[in-house]
Order: C-alpha cells, then structure tokens, then sequence
C-alpha cells in the first residue's frame, strides 16, 4: 500500500492509504483501464456496465478499475491523472505510461476496438 499524503477542503493535511495502481498481478495483465466517474452519472454507469462486460468477457487481458472522484482514493487519482469531466477513461500499458484518454461516453464496442480486443 502506498501512503499519499492530501489536503482537504479545510486546508489541513491527512494521510491515505492509496491502494496501489499496479500489483504483481496486474503487472500479467496487458492494458489497465480506468474510468472515473460517479455513481449518480448516466453515463459514468453506462460506462460501468461496459467495463464490467469487458472484464468478464476478456478475463486475464485487460484489467478494469473504477474510481469514484468523491472517494478519497478517486480525488488521488483524479488529480493524478488530471482528470476535468466524467466521465473519463484512462488505458494504461502495463509498463504504466498512458496510452489513451477519452472524456465523455464511448460505447463498448468502441473501447474494444481501442483495446484490439475484437
């Protein structure tokens, strides 16, 4: 677990337990994707339902991660990844550096083609 020091909104410091983006686990997996979002968005749970098929579907390929941007861990990766409106999708190579960034709804047939999954 890495340790990640933030403010919050009165200025003072506290310090998080940020579960890790990579675990020896993930590092089999090829591409990691995050989607950040709210469980109150359409979109973000459109998006969910997408993800969540596409890691059921392609189990061991890909790698899905929510985060939701009110949770602590979620405000950690939001800033991050610089993250402006939800939802996003960030695809990451194993090795860590981003490869793709989409902002808004893409439907699951399109992430499938990003991910080379078809």
């Amino acid at each position: 677990m890495f340790k990640s020091v933030i403010g919050n909104r009165k200025g003072r410091k506290k310090t998080l337990k940020q579960s890790p983006v990579y675990d020896p686990e993930m590092l089999k997996l090829k591409p990691i994707m995050l989607l950040f979002g709210t469980s109150n968005s359409f979109s973000s749970i459109m998006m969910q339902e997408s993800m969540r098929e596409i890691n059921e579907e392609f189990k061991g390929q890909v790698r899905t991660i929510f985060y939701g941007i009110w949770s602590p861990h979620g405000m950690y990766y939001s800033s991050k990844y610089k993250i402006r409106v939800i939802p996003t999708i960030v695809i990451l190579h194993k090795e860590g550096p981003e490869y793709f960034r989409h902002e808004g709804f893409l439907s699951k047939e399109k992430l499938l083609k990003i991910l080379n999954l078809n």
